[in-house]
């Protein structure tokens, strides 16, 4: 207690001292454009009681469509575009391209996004630009990846080709890039636990496009399987399978039988079978 309050006191001392310092100004005659995302506020991991809470940076973003009705086939993610320099009472364009080397989305199939009417606001030192990720059952099975680039133009340089990951001046953080930010999305799920011991007997064989299909019919959420034994209970599992093959079946005999990735048609197990007879050749 006595080394925590004299270190206390030591730090008062420093910030009182720092008040009566100039602050170092930004001089430079050109206004430079960078990418910086926020991830809140944390405490240190190395067990120190006196530090405050710091500021952590990120330079990519992970999207996730899991647990999201049907319905919902677009999120949108922002990237964080910043500026340092004095602001203008004009719009100005910046420069954002996609490397299509190092991404695994393609514009127009898996998003969108506006590059070429990419602007910061009159009066305005940074904008968040949205895009659009489609939904598709890709994401099922993997990831897509986004990586987009800064570039000069005629209104910003490039001077910050990096920074720290934490606003902590003495925190050890990784170095992050300025002049890329990357977005992952998918949707991805695990097996549960209770599937594996009671799911196949009624549901058949797991698949994330099956589990994510009973889920919307019966109401379930990941959370419900998490806590297994009240709403996702093992005498629910014959009613679920029955309203589940309803479900395909009807789908069906519309025209529109529901499928896995692969193509197969989906499928429950041998009691519950779904009837695709008019499909086979």
């Amino acid at each position: 207690m006595k080394n925590q309050v004299k270190y206390l006191f030591l730090l008062l001392s420093v910030l009182a001292a720092c008040q009566d310092e100039d602050i170092m100004e930004f001089s430079s005659e050109d206004t430079t454009v960078y990418f910086q995302g926020g991830a809140g506020y944390s405490m240190p991991a190395d067990g120190s009681v006196i530090y405050a809470p710091t500021y952590r940076y990120i330079d990519s973003t992970v999207i996730s469509f899991a647990g999201l009705a049907s319905t919902e086939r677009y999120k949108t993610a922002y990237l964080p575009v910043k500026t340092m320099g004095k602001t203008k009472d004009y719009p100005r364009p910046v420069k954002i391209i996609v490397d299509k080397e190092k991404s695994s989305a393609i514009e127009g199939v898996d998003f969108t996004v506006g590059l070429d009417t990419i602007a910061i606001p009159a009066n305005a030192s940074e904008f968040n630009v949205p895009v659009t990720l489609i939904r598709s059952d890709v994401l099922l099975e993997e990831s897509k990846r986004i990586v987009f680039r800064l570039e000069e133009n005629e209104y910003f340089k490039l001077l910050i080709p990096d920074y720290k990951a934490s606003s902590s001046w003495n925190a050890v953080a990784d170095t992050l890039c300025a002049l890329k930010f990357t977005v992952v999305f998918n949707e991805q799920y695990t097996m549960p636990f209770y599937y594996e011991m009671f799911g196949e007997e009624f549901f058949g064989p797991w698949s994330p496009k099956k589990f994510q299909v009973l889920n919307e019919v019966m109401g379930w959420t990941v959370r419900d399987w998490n806590n297994a034994g009240n709403k996702v209970a093992y005498g629910r599992f014959d009613f679920a399978a029955k309203a589940v093959r309803r479900h395909l079946q009807e789908m069906a005999d519309n025209g529109t039988p529901v499928t896995e990735p692969d193509g197969s048609f989906m499928q429950l197990a041998p009691k519950y079978a779904v009837d695709y007879s008019k499909y086979e050749k």
